[in-house]
């Protein structure tokens, strides 16, 4: 049985996959939504819905393409239908943070979020190393009848 190669963007024990969301996702919270016209929240709101189905779909949604494509449709739908309240939390942590006397806090909830996404791709490609180890002790009884 021959592995199909992914594509290093699609692949999320990938090193360009974890470089590249940890990149885009911890990016997002450097806009204020509170600075943006109507016009520019929802392109922010649909770009990030995008980007999170994406991530979703390609970290939780398996190997099945339709799992996949459903895991990130779920994921992209729930974050647009939120986005407000996302705004909202947004603006709060913001607030909070500033009040504790965080300079530039944007770019604290930033480095937050790309601390958190970078440690969900260790998760992942930690799980996909235990489970390709956990497939070696399979073929080790073959091997030991062998060599007796």
């Amino acid at each position: 049985m021959t592995r199909k190669k992914q594509h290093v963007l699609t692949d999320p024990t990938s090193p360009i996959f974890g470089i590249t969301s940890t990149v885009i996702m911890g990016a997002l919270p450097l806009i204020d939504a509170a600075k943006l016209d109507d016009r520019q929240l929802r392109a922010v709101h649909v770009a990030t819905a995008v980007f999170t189905g994406l991530y979703i779909g390609i970290t939780v949604g398996g190997k099945r393409l339709p799992l996949q494509a459903l895991a990130g449709l779920a994921a992209a739908a729930a974050t647009l239908r939120f986005a407000e309240v996302g705004d909202v939390i947004d603006a709060r942590l913001e607030d909070r943070l500033r009040r504790v006397g965080t300079r530039h806090p944007r770019r604290w909830m930033a480095a937050g979020t790309a601390a958190l996404t970078f440690l969900g791709y260790l998760s992942d490609r930690a799980a996909a190393r235990r489970k390709q180890s956990m497939a070696t002790p399979g073929d080790q009884p073959k091997q030991n009848a062998l060599s007796h």
